[in-house]
């Protein structure tokens, strides 16, 4: 799944762009399948580059931002980093109110 999912984000990331909303949504779907499946620096490297558009394009503030905030909070987490994590809901307070992250892997 994880394979095909790949696939289907390239694509994406050429025909809609980058930033796109679809081709977020399918990056925050792939870090999911990563962190369960163990890879956790594939998936914290994958949810910041989805915080870092979403911050790019709809601002610090913004709901969605606060959750791609929230699930790399919780890959840092995973990966031992909490101090870094703690820094990342710091920073983006809406992170605190956003979907529980069960909710963004289970999408």
């Amino acid at each position: 799944a994880a394979a095909m999912l790949a696939k289907v984000l390239r694509a994406r990331s050429r025909a809609l762009g980058p930033t796109h909303a679809d081709t977020l949504a399918t990056a925050e779907h792939l870090a999911g399948l990563r962190l369960r499946a163990g890879r956790v620096k594939d998936a914290t490297r994958l949810a910041t580059r989805v915080l870092r558009a979403r911050e790019r394009v709809l601002g610090r503030l913004d709901e969605d931002t606060g959750r791609a905030a929230e699930f790399l909070a919780h890959c840092l987490d995973k990966a031992g980093k909490g101090a870094r994590a703690a820094a990342v809901r710091q920073r983006y307070p809406v992170a605190t109110r956003a979907a529980p992250v069960e909710e963004v892997l289970d999408e």
